[in-house]
């Protein structure tokens, strides 16, 4: 996994809470990874979905995914405070988006997967 990264830090958690053991091998960039995992020098990497699924979208890619994790991480969308009417609006706009399923479709397109569903909130 790539060094003081949510993947860092869930797998030092793992590791504490469930007594997974593994090899370390902590990477400043996480392309090294995935340069390890392609020469056979690790069996296996952890990142963030995001970056798994860029990887794997070539047909190409020697990687598959075999496990996305629980969205722990959530991304939002920053405003000034106080902006209420803003809000509002950004918020119905993202019910219809999923609701009508065109935000699953864009991930779908864009990373080959529905990587979305998973992070919204209810």
């Amino acid at each position: 996994y790539q060094a003081e990264t949510t993947s860092d830090i869930y797998m030092t958690k793992l590791k504490a809470e469930k007594g997974v053991n593994y090899k370390e091998f902590e990477y400043d960039k996480v392309m090294n990874c995935f340069d390890d995992l392609k020469n056979g020098r690790v069996d296996a990497i952890v990142c963030d979905s995001l970056v798994a699924v860029d990887y794997v979208a070539d047909a190409n890619a020697p990687y598959e995914i075999v496990w996305l994790g629980e969205a722990d991480e959530f991304f939002g969308v920053c405003i000034k405070k106080g902006n209420d009417a803003l809000t509002e609006k950004i918020d119905l706009a993202l019910d219809k988006l999923f609701a009508e399923g065109k935000i699953q479709a864009i991930s779908k397109e864009i990373f080959g997967s529905d990587i979305v569903s998973a992070t919204r909130a209810n």
